[in-house]
């Protein structure tokens, strides 16, 4: 291997090693969380357009993941979630020049709100808006959790999956919500709003037909992304299917008591076996 090769990949190494040291008193708090829910059923809910069609009042005393804009469905206060998942790019308000860039893109100020209402409800988000969230006061009311991601997920699966160092970037943070739900202990996981639908339009069509459960605001999709080549949509929805097996895999490999099932009606998403939500007891 050349030396011009080898001194990025240094150079990533170093920069992992220094920011996980400065993090590491922040992550070490993941740890009450490990083996807490041994043997228990969890729903891990996305936000794609199929809730719509659904009625999750029932899960209002189930244990619930919910990720990024959940906050936004009118049951969610019924609801009631156990974990909320945020740490997307983007997934919080660009309004405020000072955020970091993990943090734009929604109403934070209502998500605040939402959110506080709800105070048993243990939040994760990526450590970089640790500070940020800590010198606002925001989500004071709930328990607070951080990720630390770098590097990749690859098929000899050498990734880790314990949030007390360091998670991979998994392209979406459904992968994530199921690896911190594993590492509590739930056994059987249910996967709902998966709906994985981009490549069923045409590239000009496929980033504003890709909805959402909840309306999107004006401005939401910048205007490149709608140039977006077909070919390169196939390679994003390639990754993102291939991090979701590399999870299988590992999962099968380390943890054979967790059973994964995807309850999303009409969903691209065949990495894990179907099921009817209704069918759940």
């Amino acid at each position: 291997m050349k030396i011009s090769q080898i001194l990025p990949k240094i150079s990533r190494k170093y920069q992992q090693h220094k920011e996980l040291s400065q993090n590491k008193e922040i992550l070490k708090k993941n740890s009450v969380l490990a083996g807490t829910r041994t043997g228990k059923t969890c729903f891990i809910i996305a936000n794609g357009p199929s809730l719509k069609d659904q009625d999750l009042k029932s899960l209002a005393d189930k244990e619930t993941f919910v990720v990024n804009s959940f906050w936004l469905h009118p049951e969610y206060e019924i609801i009631r979630p156990k974990y909320y998942v945020t740490v997307d790019t983007p997934h919080l308000s660009n309004k405020d020049p000072n955020r970091p860039f993990e943090l734009f893109e929604e109403d934070l100020t209502g998500r605040n709100l939402v959110v506080s209402q709800v105070p048993e409800t243990k939040l994760f988000f990526s450590v970089v808006a640790e500070e940020y969230i800590k010198n606002n006061k925001l989500f004071t009311e709930n328990p607070k959790y951080y990720i630390f991601r770098h590097g990749t997920m690859d098929e000899n699966l050498r990734f880790n999956m314990d949030p007390t160092i360091v998670i991979p970037f998994t392209k979406n943070v459904i992968i994530l919500a199921i690896m911190l739900a594993v590492y509590m202990g739930f056994e059987t996981i249910y996967l709902l709003g998966c709906d994985n639908n981009l490549l069923a339009y045409p590239s000009e069509q496929a980033v504003t037909n890709y909805k959402h459960f909840y309306n999107e605001p004006p401005g939401h999709i910048p205007d490149s992304w709608n140039k977006t080549k077909y070919e390169n949509l196939i390679a994003s929805t390639l990754i993102l299917f291939q991090n979701y097996r590399f999870l299988r895999e590992k999962i099968a490999k380390e943890y054979p008591q967790v059973k994964i099932y995807n309850a999303t009606p009409n969903s691209f998403l065949d990495v894990f076996p179907f099921v009817k939500f209704d069918d759940i007891k």
